[in-house]
C-alpha cells in the first residue's frame, strides 16, 4: 500500500515512463505518415508536438491524484476515475475547438485524427493502469 508521498511520486513515475515511450514512439511514426502521405502534413507537425505534451501532463497529473487517493482516500477511486474520463474528454475538446476555430482550420480532419489517436492512447494507458492497480490491491 502507498503511504508516503515518496511511495506516491515513485509509483506515479514507475508507470509515466511507459505512457512517455509509447508517445516517444507514436509521435514520429505519425509525423512521418503525415509527411509521406498527406498533402499539407507538414502543416501539422506542430500538432505532433503540442498534442502528446498536453496529453503527457493531463495523465501525469491524473496518475499523482489516483495514487494520492489509492493511498489516502480509497473510496473515491472509482468515482475519480469516471470524473477523470469526463475531464480527459472535456479537454480534448477544448483543444479541438481552439485548435479548429482559431488557429488552423485548413488540416481540420487530420488534426482531429492527431487528437483521436492521442486521446485514445491516454483513454486505454490510465484506464489499464487504474485496473492493473485495482488487482495489484486485491
Amino acid at each position: 500500500m502507498l503511504n508516503s508521498k515518496t511511495e506516491i511520486v515513485k509509483a506515479t513515475l514507475k508507470s509515466i515512463w511507459k505512457l512517455g515511450l509509447i508517445y516517444a514512439l507514436l509521435a514520429p511514426l505519425m509525423c512521418y505518415l503525415e509527411l509521406r502521405y498527406v498533402e499539407g502534413g507538414r502543416a501539422m507537425i506542430a500538432s505532433q508536438i503540442i498534442l502528446p505534451i498536453i496529453f503527457f501532463i493531463a495523465t501525469l497529473v491524473s496518475l499523482s491524484i489516483y495514487h494520492h487517493l489509492l493511498a489516502n482516500k480509497p473510496q473515491f477511486v472509482t468515482v475519480f476515475h469516471m470524473a477523470n474520463n469526463i475531464a480527459r474528454l472535456l479537454l480534448g475538446l477544448i483543444v479541438a475547438l481552439i485548435y479548429l476555430f482559431v488557429i488552423e482550420q485548413e488540416h481540420m480532419i487530420l488534426f482531429t485524427l492527431n487528437l483521436l489517436v492521442y486521446y485514445f492512447t491516454a483513454l486505454c494507458f490510465t484506464s489499464v493502469h487504474f485496473i492493473c492497480m485495482e488487482r495489484k490491491k486485491q
